[in-house]
């Protein structure tokens, strides 16, 4: 297995567990939120606010990483095929994208906005 691949499945695990915690302890401390002299209720709310924030911005930050994919139609006019996500490992940069994409492209060169232009996406030689 790769590290990149190793990383990413380490830090969903970690997500995963960090999130079931978090579950865990707002269902143990609900009993406790009502009692007097303890402002548990409004720290839980408080916290809820913020976890919803916290998802709010982080589906804003994977939005922009979604780009849409082109072909040049036989005026050489583009023509939106499909969607791609953007990566970063390290300084290289990866565009993922569905394998009905790739096969609907064929044989045509795929193009992604960047810097405000189409520009041809490089990948690995089509074999």
């Amino acid at each position: 297995m790769s590290t990149a691949t190793n990383f990413s499945r380490k830090r969903k695990n970690a997500v995963r567990g960090f999130s079931a915690l978090v579950d865990m302890l707002v269902a143990i401390s609900k009993p406790l939120a009502g009692q007097p002299g303890i402002e548990l209720q409004a720290r839980l709310d408080e916290a809820l606010m913020r976890r919803a924030e916290e998802q709010q911005l982080l589906a804003e930050r994977l939005q922009r990483s979604v780009l849409p994919l082109f072909i040049e139609d036989d005026e050489g006019r583009p023509d939106r095929i499909g969607s791609c996500v953007l990566a970063r490992l390290d300084s290289s940069y990866y565009a993922f994208t569905a394998a009905h994409v790739i096969r609907d492209a064929g044989s045509w060169r795929l193009l992604a906005p960047a810097g405000g232009k189409l520009r041809p996406c490089r990948g690995a030689p089509r074999t």
